[in-house]
């Protein structure tokens, strides 16, 4: 991973440096136009943040030289009235007499000359080393007091720049900030480094550790869509049998449901008609035996009536006469005939009418006989034909549920296979996205990009489309050896002393900064503001460069760094070729 980790360049090589990769990147990648204005959009609102940033840090530091200020004044009027105390005692301490404490009482009242003169000089020497000792103090405090004031001073002019480089002046604040601008454009460059190398080194730990297994998951993902593949074919081919068969069963119900209902509603019509004809042949008469004319002709049979009257006794013809004219007038009344002959006649004739009306019914009878035994003839069939049919349908509901089960089942496994085809596509998809990513970042490292400088975009991005997986992931793989090839040379712990080097020197704080700034400003530094006057046109001209840099100003500055860049890498290369 630190084998990776770039070089520590200055401002102007860092901006060089970029130009160089801004031209390798647009020769090897076209960069869309939304990702340009989103980065310079980045870099713009990074501009505005560090801005904010510095007026708001002046501010605080403009409050904390304010408190500052009024901290040592109120020290210095301490000082000033300790020092004034000082003065007081000092100029009392001849006049001042010697007194013995009251705590200190001799119990003996006699004292000798010598003893008085040696307590006087312990007096004394107490005396002068308080006197002695303040002085020293005194002395100390008057060397803090010039500090202080020499403290004070420099803060009031801190202040000054402050307040001159909050409306835009101050180009010792401008160097300041942009000493510190680029100080963490350096930072982020170099944590962008680190971030980058780490990336790369887990992404190459990770491809190590699945180049082993690569091939074998690659196969058997393979295996697994030619598996899927056939398995879809196939059940696909019993799918549309499957359609195949619901349709000619529901084409066969449809025509035995026809046929069924035919036969039916002929049935219906001949079971309609034989009824017609049974109401038709019960309407006509059927014929009657009448004992009484049957009577009545016998007694009119001329052998029936020699025996009758053979029978009877002779005691009665009169009675016999009798009621034969009475019969006889009741057979012309019946028949309307005087004749006897005719009556004869008509009674034979309407005895063979009888006999005519017999024979028909008989006939009438043995059809009705014939019409029922047909009759139940056909309500067996059609019992039996709505046996066949239920059983048909039972049958043919079966097969159409054990149908539908196995569509919804082949659908449902289509659906799955679909669904895993899906996924195994997304995940090739990813490898491939994966690989092309890396082969890419492979090819914008400069080492590598000094081969491929030859290829433009368009060819790139075909040869990538002409090639499979496996073969760009080999491709991979030989840039990574030229890589490691090329970096063979790099001296890694040298690397790493210089970086360690230029983020110590990066992380020092603003304490840190300040006396190398204060070394490096001249004794005379000092600004001296006249009346305040409102400045002219051409002042504002003249002191246009003094004013903080708009967007467009650092646009423009951008713009011919790259030019410049660019320039000097194409000297660069016309002067190697």
């Amino acid at each position: 991973m630190s084998s990776m980790i770039p070089k520590t360049r200055s401002p102007v090589r860092l901006l060089a440096h970029e130009g160089e990769e801004l031209g390798t990147k647009q020769r090897s990648m076209a960069r869309p136009m939304l990702e340009v204005m989103d980065e310079m959009k980045s870099k713009l609102r990074l501009i505005d943040g560090e801005t904010k940033s510095f007026y708001e840090n002046s501010y605080r530091y403009l409050r904390e030289a304010k408190t500052e200020a009024h901290r040592l004044r109120e020290r210095n009027k301490e000082l000033r009235a300790r020092i004034v105390e000082y003065e007081r005692i000092k100029g009392s301490i001849p006049d001042h007499h010697f007194v013995i404490n009251s705590n200190e009482k001799l119990l003996n009242t006699e004292f000798t000359n010598q003893i008085m003169v040696h307590l006087f000089d312990e007096q004394v020497s107490k005396k002068m080393n308080s006197l002695n000792l303040l002085r020293h103090q005194t002395r100390v405090k008057k060397e803090h007091l010039k500090t202080m004031e020499v403290e004070a001073a420099m803060l009031e002019l801190q202040k000054e720049q402050q307040d001159v480089t909050s409306h835009g002046g101050g180009a010792n604040m401008q160097a300041v900030r942009i000493t510190e601008n680029k100080i963490e454009k350096v930072m982020l460059k170099q944590s962008e480094a680190v971030h980058i190398g780490q990336t790369y080194s887990a992404i190459y730990n990770k491809l190590k550790e699945e180049s082993t297994t690569y091939l074998n998951t690659l196969d058997a993902l393979k295996f697994e869509i030619e598996r899927c593949t056939r398995k879809l074919n196939e059940l696909r081919r019993i799918y549309e049998d499957a359609l195949l068969i619901r349709d000619k069963t529901k084409t066969e119900l449809q025509r035995h449901e026809e046929l069924f209902y035919a036969h039916r509603k002929r049935r219906e019509l001949e079971i309609g008609s034989m009824r017609r004809l049974v109401e038709a042949k019960r309407e006509k008469p059927v014929p009657q035996k009448m004992p009484m004319f049957e009577q009545e002709l016998r007694k009119l049979d001329v052998e029936v009536i020699g025996e009758e009257e053979e029978e009877e006794t002779t005691s009665e013809p009169q009675n016999r006469l009798s009621y034969y004219t009475v019969l006889h007038e009741k057979l012309k009344n019946a028949s309307g005939l005087s004749d006897l002959e005719s009556i004869v006649a008509r009674i034979e004739g309407q005895q063979e009418t009888y006999s005519q009306l017999n024979d028909i019914r008989q006939q009438n009878d043995h059809i009705v006989k014939q019409l029922k035994i047909r009759q139940k003839k056909l309500l067996d069939d059609l019992t039996l034909t709505r046996t066949t049919y239920e059983e048909k349908k039972d049958m043919q509901m079966a097969i159409q549920t054990e149908n539908d089960k196995l569509s919804d089942l082949s659908r449902k496994r289509l659906t799955e296979l679909q669904a895993e085809l899906g996924r195994v596509q997304d995940l090739e998809s990813q490898v491939r996205i994966t690989v092309e990513h890396l082969h890419n970042k492979l090819l914008l490292v400069r080492v590598a990009s000094r081969r491929e400088r030859g290829q433009s975009a368009s060819a790139l991005r075909d040869l990538l489309l002409s090639l499979t997986t496996i073969e760009l992931l080999e491709r991979c793989m030989d840039l990574y050896t030229q890589l490691e090839t090329d970096l063979e040379e790099y001296d890694r712990n040298d690397e790493e002393f210089k970086m360690a080097d230029a983020s110590n020197e990066c992380l020092r704080t603003r304490d840190e900064y300040r006396p190398t700034i204060e070394r490096r400003l001249p004794n005379y530094a000092v600004r001296i503001e006249t009346a305040s006057r409102e400045p002219t046109p051409s002042e504002d001209t003249e002191n246009g460069d003094n004013e903080v840099p708009t967007r467009e100003v650092l646009k423009q500055r951008a713009k011919l760094t790259v030019e410049h860049a660019k320039r000097k890498v194409l000297r660069d290369r016309q002067r190697r070729f």
